[in-house]
């Protein structure tokens, strides 16, 4: 087996995303709850509080439609950094977007979350714990699978310069990875900067997740290890050398 880097010189990660999805035994909808109570506890650093559109939808309805249920309803950011937390009726996620902070800062803004989480008692069960990762590689031009580990045919003929959009799910013992590929794949960065390449988008969830409150750190270090691993089962040899690793 190859070694794994500690990490890339020419870093492709758009964003890093921690969900938990979760049900509540309280009366009042935790999504009705939870913005206010986890704004009054972090503001000083997520100073910025933003109402979405769909917190209009009434909560009665999230809870009888899962496509609803999971939408996000209000948003806190820092001023000039990194990270976004995202608040729905059953779903809470802690974004990091480009520049990417490093492990060791996401997992930290986590745990800090998971703490003011677990002081409301409003987060009965988890139903889904997971890390999300979106790669905008830009190693070959679009549209291309040439740095990927895939073998992929449509009758005799090899996809591999043509555009493609694919969905798969990978199983690892207690872990499944859900990979998406497409390209070519546009990305705006900032207001007016949009870059192409190939978005390899890979979603790595715990299959039984346990009480979260318990094994927080060290599902997420389990999440975190098979994630970087299958990232890198994914791409070739050549495409990590022309990332310029470091290990």
């Amino acid at each position: 087996m190859l070694p794994i880097p500690r990490r890339l010189k020419k870093e492709p990660l758009l964003e890093a995303i921690w969900e938990l999805r979760f049900t509540s035994g309280h009366k009042v909808p935790a999504g009705d709850i939870l913005p206010g109570l986890i704004y009054q506890a972090l503001r000083a650093d997520y100073p910025k509080f933003t109402r979405l559109p769909t917190a209009d939808i009434p909560v009665a309805i999230s809870a009888d439609d899962p496509n609803v249920a999971y939408l996000v309803r209000f948003r806190l950011e820092q001023e000039g950094g990194p990270f976004i937390i995202q608040i729905g009726s059953q779903v809470i996620s802690l974004n990091c977007r480009r520049p990417y902070a490093g492990w060791a800062r996401f997992k930290e803004r986590i745990l800090a979350l998971v703490e003011v989480l677990e002081e409301t008692a409003l987060i009965q069960e988890p139903e889904r714990h997971a890390l999300r990762y979106l790669d905008l590689l830009q190693l070959d031009t679009p549209p291309s699978t040439e740095s990927l580990q895939i073998e992929l045919t449509l009758g005799v003929e090899p996809v591999i310069h043509a555009p493609l959009q694919l969905r798969t799910e990978l199983h690892e013992n207690d872990i499944i990875h859900v990979v998406q590929i497409a390209t070519p794949a546009q990305v705006q960065l900032g207001t007016e900067h949009n870059e192409t390449g190939t978005l390899m988008d890979l979603d790595t969830a715990l299959k039984s997740p346990s009480m979260l409150f318990d094994n927080v750190e060290t599902e997420l270090e389990q999440l975190h290890d098979a994630s970087k691993r299958k990232f890198f089962a994914l791409l070739t040899k050549e495409a990590i050398e022309r990332l310029e690793p470091k290990y």
